[in-house]
């Protein structure tokens, strides 16, 4: 399993009467769902930012080919469920290597500076 895979960006918007302007979606949501399983639900994060632009990331993908869809889904019925196919393929990165961790050097015992300077 991959930690992590970025899903770029969707723009979401939407026509309007008045001269076919584009205004950003503010009601809604982006989902993945897998094309062999959609029931399967996906560790996901969507985040919209100021401009209507999401960012979807998603969490523990098997390396391989991916195929699926990303999906706007507006709870509110304001605006009308949009699916976009895409496919993807996530490869194994290396593996990191283990930092060594530096070992607790002995600490040295306390020196007598005294002894030996007295004689009887």
């Amino acid at each position: 399993m991959l930690p992590s895979t970025y899903i770029g960006a969707m723009n979401s918007s939407a026509r309007t009467g008045k001269g076919n302007q584009i205004l950003p979606v503010v009601t809604g949501t982006v989902a993945f769902k897998l094309a062999d399983n959609p029931a399967f639900r996906v560790n996901q994060t969507p985040v919209r930012d100021a401009a209507g632009v999401w960012t979807l990331r998603l969490r523990d993908l098997p390396a391989g080919i991916t195929i699926g869809s990303v999906i706007y889904v507006d709870q509110t019925n304001t605006h009308a469920r949009s699916e976009q196919q895409i496919s993807f393929t996530l490869i194994q990165g290396p593996e990191p290597t283990p930092t060594p961790t530096p070992s607790p050097k002995p600490v040295p015992r306390p020196v007598d500076t005294c002894k030996g300077q007295i004689k009887n």
